[in-house]
């Protein structure tokens, strides 16, 4: 459902706001592809999208490198995912592969578009970060 931009951006921003918790001021994407294990040509292009998007910050320099531009708790997933989703991911209307909106499949994919939406804007980075260290697993 998600694409692999979508994710890896999700991954990065946890990561980012996980060296944030830890003192980081920044992150090279060398230590962000090594630490989520995002290819790092594929991980520079996701990062200009979540810089632009306006949720990352760069910083040039020996001490340069990404950081979270906003505070993590507000950044909802669904920001992420509209920051390097070209259609927005989640936001496909009915009708655009054939299927009617008004008729009761295109009803349905409407109502599921929306839950899904409405899940992702009610978890912040924060959140799922919190939830990560809870269960002692890996943040990305």
């Amino acid at each position: 459902m998600f694409s692999q931009t979508a994710e890896y951006a999700l991954r990065a921003m946890i990561c980012l706001a996980t060296l944030e918790r830890e003192g980081a001021a920044a992150a090279s994407s060398e230590r962000i592809s090594h630490l989520t294990g995002i290819p790092s040509g594929y991980l520079s292009k996701i990062m200009r999208s979540l810089v632009v998007g306006g949720l990352v910050g760069s910083q040039r320099g020996p001490h340069g490198g990404f950081s979270l531009a906003r505070p993590a708790r507000a950044i909802t997933l669904l920001d992420v995912v509209r920051a390097v989703s070209a259609d927005h991911g989640v936001e496909s209307a009915p009708g655009d592969n054939g299927v009617g909106p008004e008729s009761p499949l295109g009803q349905r994919l409407r109502q599921l578009t929306l839950a899904l939406q409405e899940s992702l804007r009610a978890a912040t980075i924060e959140q799922v970060l919190g939830e990560v260290r809870q269960r002692g697993g890996d943040a990305a």
